[in-house]
């Protein structure tokens, strides 16, 4: 005898597989919900994997390239190979499953993009503390001669203000290119 659970939960069922979720957790989260004996609901999610496994397979093939980094062409491309699917259909695929689990994706990400980010930072606060700090000498030198000050922002001038304009951008570029990342860092840590 087949089982009949709602249609809502069994899509909730396959996006879970679909994602990778673990089957454990799947059954046992099923079970909570409905009240269902774990045995049935166990050969109702096998079933649903064996029915769908093409599916899924290519599903999770797609989010492992979309955690890699991979062009997104390139994956379209392949999805393309792999399916009959058109261009536009394989494109809308790949942009719904990024859609759906970006928040995955740039967790996974985050060990490459947060050390980067903090070394941009880093650098840019450098450039900008050095800027100030060779301004700053030429200005409160109380012994030198207007000349000489002026002669030192001639020759320097132009460098200390490419170089602190410099700084500023990459520490504003770091913050603002990060912001989703610390954003999905810290949403999937308050879910831990």
């Amino acid at each position: 005898m087949t089982m009949k659970l709602p249609l809502e939960v069994t899509e909730n069922i396959l996006e879970d597989l679909i994602n990778g979720r673990n089957v454990n957790d799947i059954v046992r989260e099923v079970c909570e919900v409905t009240g269902l004996d774990r045995r049935r609901v166990d050969a109702h999610v096998t079933r649903l994997f064996a029915e769908n496994k093409d599916r899924i397979t290519l599903s999770q093939k797609v989010l492992g390239d979309l955690t890699a980094a991979r062009n997104v062409d390139d994956i379209v491309r392949e999805v393309c190979e792999r399916t009959d699917l058109d261009w536009k259909q394989a494109e809308a695929l790949v942009n719904r499953l990024s859609a759906e689990n970006n928040e995955r994706i740039t967790v996974s990400q985050s060990p490459v993009l947060v050390p980067l980010a903090l070394f941009t930072f880093i650098t840019g606060v450098v450039l900008v503390v050095v800027a100030v700090s060779q301004l700053y000498q030429v200005y409160s030198a109380s012994t030198e001669t207007f000349l000489f000050e002026m002669l030192f922002l001639g020759m320097n001038g132009q460098i200390l203000f490419w170089s602190f304009l410099l700084g500023m951008a990459m520490i504003l570029g770091s913050l603002k290119g990060m912001q989703s990342v610390w954003a999905a860092i810290f949403e999937w840590l308050g879910r831990k």
